[in-house]
């Protein structure tokens, strides 16, 4: 490792560092934190200058993913900069995003096991806390949102700030801790492991969240699945689940007006008038970025783009990227993915959950995704660092039998 700040990389590789880098991009939401609301911002880009100082020096090492990602953001920034956008938002999104992306592709890059081991802590110990909130002060800590014909929505129920959209905090630890039992291969790690999931889970069944429990509830799936079937998950890849993926994009874009079934499912959960307003955004989405086909509108503030979609976000990850960047956006996330699911890979139970994991991060991203959801970013850097992730206590008989490759010995 080249270390030229010792003290400051021994810091930013430490239980303390991964609390302090992590736990700014997980904050409440902005209803609750009020005014308050700059001082996580000033967190993020403290937290990004000892980032950069502890670890530029090595970034002709880092993945090619964390390129892409970072010129993701840049093209949203020429964007926001075009059209006299919201410029301070564009910067600390484009700050915050390349930055903890930096941080996690160092960490994994240095110490694989110990950064999974590490870095799931305070992204478990946020959804705990969120997950207690549910079943001690519900509803408060849920939005409440009303039927089709009110439209209306209650915003001032916050008791930790999250509400569905904050799976993508949830998903990213549930996935390291995954990962993180697998590494270790031991039976009560397995044991505390699904009982975390299952309670995460189960508090999102308890305040109704369709679209958080199903993802959370996957991701449990996905770690008690790979457990049974072990080597036999050859189907279960990131070029697979990525296409996958993908093309669910394309039929809910393309087709939403005759996914029937969907939208009866919707009425039998009271959650109509909201995959309704879904589909009724990606429209104004498409009608709005052929007005600006190839950068789109960057990050815009939050009462200019309710004013042109009726809400404040397009609800949906490559929608998101349209409309903010444009095909020139897209034509980078293109890349990004082929990115992913280009190299070698082995076929062992560890790449098999990442892979699920991170489908099940995308499926979710189609139907929330915030732009300032920065989580969803370092798991591309986990999920392409998975394929050198290894089993750290196992005996020879176990290692036989799920084949580890020997690059990844």
């Amino acid at each position: 490792m080249d270390n030229y700040f010792p003290s400051l990389n021994k810091f930013l590789t430490s239980k303390i560092g991964a609390f302090f880098i992590i736990l700014p991009f997980v904050k409440p939401a902005p209803e609750l934190t009020g005014s308050f609301d700059v001082i996580f911002d000033i967190w993020k880009l403290f937290a990004a200058s000892l980032i950069l100082v502890g670890c530029i020096r090595t970034l002709h090492k880092a993945s090619h993913i964390l390129y892409w990602i970072a010129g993701l953001q840049v093209v949203m920034l020429l964007s926001t900069i075009i059209h006299n956008a919201d410029f301070k938002a564009a910067i600390v999104q484009v700050v915050s995003v390349i930055s903890i992306c930096i941080y996690f592709d160092y960490f994994i890059r240095t110490d694989p096991n110990r950064a999974i081991s590490t870095l799931m802590l305070p992204l478990i110990f946020m959804s705990i806390m969120t997950a207690i909130s549910m079943f001690v002060f519900y509803p408060e800590g849920m939005y409440v949102v009303g039927d089709e014909l009110s439209g209306e929505v209650v915003k001032n129920n916050f008791l930790w700030g999250f509400d569905n959209s904050s799976i993508f905090n949830f998903i990213p630890g549930m996935y390291l801790l995954g990962l993180y039992a697998l590494i270790e291969n031991n039976k009560i790690i397995y044991r505390k492991t699904i009982f975390v999931l299952l309670f995460i889970s189960l508090a999102f069944l308890y305040v109704f969240s369709i679209t958080a429990f199903i993802g959370c509830f996957s991701i449990l799936l996905a770690f008690v699945f790979i457990l049974v079937i072990k080597k036999k998950a050859n189907l279960l890849t990131t070029k697979n689940l990525i296409i996958l993926a993908v093309v669910l994009s394309l039929v809910l874009l393309i087709f939403n007006d005759r996914l029937s079934i969907l939208m009866e499912f919707s009425k039998l959960t009271d959650k109509f008038y909201s995959i309704k307003a879904r589909f009724i955004i990606w429209d104004c989405v498409i009608n709005w970025w052929k007005k600006s086909p190839l950068i789109g509108y960057g990050i815009e503030d939050k009462l200019l783009i309710i004013g042109k979609l009726n809400l404040d976000h397009p609800h949906n990850y490559f929608m998101d990227v349209l409309y903010r960047s444009g095909l020139i956006g897209i034509v980078v996330v293109v890349v990004l993915f082929y990115k992913l699911i280009s190299g070698k890979w082995s076929d062992s139970h560890i790449n098999a959950f990442s892979a699920v994991a991170f489908f099940v991060l995308l499926v979710i991203a189609q139907f929330d995704f915030y732009n300032d959801h920065y989580m969803f970013y370092p798991i591309m850097i986990v999920v392409m660092y998975s394929k050198n992730l290894v089993i750290t206590k196992t005996n020879k008989s176990e290692l036989d039998n799920l084949q580890i490759y020997e690059s990844s010995k």
